[in-house]
C-alpha cells in the first residue's frame, strides 16, 4: 500500500512538471503563458484518467497525485532554472539546499516558485480540476454499476 503511493507521488509530480521543464530545458527559454497553464494539468489529467479506467477501483489516486505535484515541484523548478544560474547552480551554502528540502513538506512553497516559473495557473487549475474528474469518474462508475 505504501509502496503505491509512494509511485503515485512520483507518478503525480512528473506527470504535471516533466513535460513542462523539459521544454523550458530545450527551448532555454520560459513558457508561454497559454503553455506553462494547460500542459501540465492536461498530461496530468490524461493520466490520471487513464489510470482510473484501467483500474476501475474506487481509489483517491488523485489526492496522492496532487501530493506529489505540490512536493515535488520545487525540485521539477529548480532543475529547469539551474541552466540559467538558479537552481541547482545558485546553492552555495546549507542553507540554500535547507529551502529545497523545506518547499517539500511545506507544499505553500511549489505556489510561490511556480509565479516565478509561470505555472501557477496551471497549479491551481489542476488542484480544482483533478477532485472533480475524479468525482465525475466516481459518479459515471456509480451510474453504470445501477443500469446493469
Amino acid at each position: 500500500m505504501l509502496r503505491q503511493r509512494v509511485e503515485l507521488i512520483l507518478l503525480g509530480g512528473a506527470a504535471f512538471w516533466a513535460p513542462t521543464i523539459a521544454i523550458e530545458l530545450v527551448t532555454g527559454r520560459d513558457l508561454n503563458l497559454l503553455v506553462a497553464t494547460l500542459l501540465g494539468p492536461t498530461v496530468l489529467a490524461s493520466i490520471y484518467v487513464g489510470l482510473a479506467l484501467w483500474r476501475r477501483r474506487g481509489i483517491r489516486a488523485y489526492l496522492w497525485m496532487l501530493i506529489g505535484l505540490y512536493s515535488l515541484g520545487s525540485w521539477f523548478m529548480y532543475i529547469a532554472f539551474t541552466p540559467s544560474g538558479g537552481g541547482f547552480a545558485s546553492i552555495h551554502r546549507f542553507a540554500d539546499l535547507y529551502i529545497l528540502f523545506l518547499s517539500t513538506v511545506v507544499p505553500i512553497l511549489t505556489l510561490v516558485f511556480s509565479g516565478y516559473d509561470g505555472t501557477l495557473f496551471g497549479v491551481l487549475l489542476i488542484t480544482v480540476l483533478l477532485p472533480c474528474v475524479h468525482y465525475f469518474l466516481r459518479r459515471r462508475s456509480q451510474i453504470r454499476h445501477l443500469s446493469r
